[in-house]
């Protein structure tokens, strides 16, 4: 697989972002990532489904396992037995799906995480798999 395929298969498709805008992961290694000319520069990929919003704001508070952004939500588009959550990340847009709980407004400050074995990773100057 790569990036280009995995943004768009799924409804939502799976988010990608560039990795350093994820605090608390462990970046992968080996020779696919070594061999990168663009220093190691990789996307994080997961889909809507794995990632969790809280309104702690402190994307400083990680735990061991995952990562976390702080993101201020979009929109918010009830499906029925779910809800996708737009949010945004400084320019980067995200869609978390989650169920239809969450009281959430326009422009509210979350902190999204996501589960370290969820994430999927790619080279960013050519979106090839690393991981």
């Amino acid at each position: 697989a790569n990036a280009f395929v995995a943004g768009f298969i799924g409804a939502p498709a799976m988010n990608l972002l560039p990795a350093d805008l994820v605090k608390g992961l462990a970046l992968p290694s080996g020779s696919a990532i070594e061999d990168d000319e663009s220093n190691g520069s990789l996307l994080a990929g997961f889909r809507p489904e794995k990632a969790h919003i809280t309104i702690e704001i402190d994307s400083e508070k990680y735990h061991e396992g995952e990562g976390c952004l702080k993101a201020q939500v979009a929109w918010l588009e009830p499906t029925g037995a779910d809800t996708f959550i737009h949010i945004r990340c400084g320019e980067e847009s995200l869609v978390v799906r989650s169920s239809p709980n969450h009281r959430l407004q326009k422009g509210q400050e979350v902190t999204v995480r996501i589960p370290q074995a969820a994430i999927r990773w790619f080279r960013s100057k050519d979106g090839l798999s690393v991981a």
